[in-house]
C-alpha cells in the first residue's frame, strides 16, 4: 500500500473536525507559539532591511519564514483547519513582540485561510508536495501583493517589481521545503511518533 493510501486509511477513521485530538491541539499550539516567537525575531531583523531599502524587499526576502508557520501544522497534524489554528496562535504570539500589534493576528489569520484552500480542495485527503506548494506560494504571494498595495508598488520600476516577485516566490518555495523536511526529520527521530504522519513515515522506514 502506498504512503498516500496509508494516510487516507488513517484519516478515514476520524473525519473532519471530529478527528482532532487533545494532542493534535497541543502540538498545533506549540507550532504556533514557536513560529510566532521565531518570526518576531525575523520581523525585527527585517526592519533593518525594511528601513534601508523598501518594505517590499524585506517581505520578499523573509516571506518564506511566514510560510513555514502555515505549512508545518497541516503537514504534521493533517486535520481540517490546522493552518488557520496555527496561524492564529502565531499571530497571538507575535503581537506583543512586533510593531504590528493586533495587525499580526489579523494578517496571520487571513493568510492561514489561504493556506488551507489547497487542502480543502482535496477534501483533506492529500498532503503531498502539490497542495503544500500551492498553499505556500499562493498564500505567500497574496501577502506580498497586499504589501505591494499598501506600500505603493506603483512607484517602483517594472523590472524591480518582477525581480521582487521572483524573490518572493523562491522564498515561499524554500519555506515549504524547509517546513516539510523539518517535520520529517522530527518524525524519523521518533519525537512525533504518535501523530498521523509519524505513523506513516515509520511504516515506510
Amino acid at each position: 500500500m502506498s504512503s498516500e493510501a496509508k494516510s487516507t486509511e488513517i484519516m478515514e477513521k476520524k473525519k473532519g473536525l471530529r478527528g482532532w485530538t487533545t494532542r493534535d491541539l497541543l502540538v498545533t499550539a506549540v507550532i504556533g507559539i514557536v513560529f510566532g516567537l521565531l518570526i518576531s525575531v525575523v520581523v525585527n531583523f527585517g526592519l533593518v532591511l525594511w528601513a534601508a531599502t523598501t518594505p517590499l524587499v524585506a517581505v520578499a526576502v523573509f516571506n518564506g519564514a511566514f510560510v513555514m508557520s502555515g505549512m508545518t501544522a497541516p503537514y504534521l497534524i493533517r486535520r481540517p483547519g490546522a493552518s488557520i489554528i496555527s496561524e492564529l496562535i502565531t499571530g497571538l504570539a507575535m503581537s506583543p513582540f512586533t510593531a504590528f500589534g493586533i495587525g499580526a493576528i489579523v494578517g496571520r489569520l487571513m493568510e492561514g485561510i489561504v493556506y488551507e484552500i489547497p487542502f480543502l480542495a482535496t477534501r483533506y485527503r492529500r498532503y503531498g508536495w502539490v497542495p503544500m506548494m500551492l498553499g505556500g506560494v499562493i498564500g505567500g504571494t497574496a501577502f506580498f501583493l497586499m504589501t505591494m498595495m499598501v506600500y505603493g508598488a506603483q512607484n517602483l520600476a517594472t523590472g524591480l517589481l518582477i525581480g521582487l516577485v521572483f524573490i518572493n516566490t523562491v522564498s515561499c518555495v524554500l519555506g515549504v521545503v524547509l517546513s516539510r523536511k523539518m517535520v520529517e526529520a522530527l518524525v524519523r527521530s521518533g519525537v512525533l511518533s504518535g501523530l498521523v504522519l509519524g505513523q506513516e513515515l515509520q511504516e515506510e522506514i
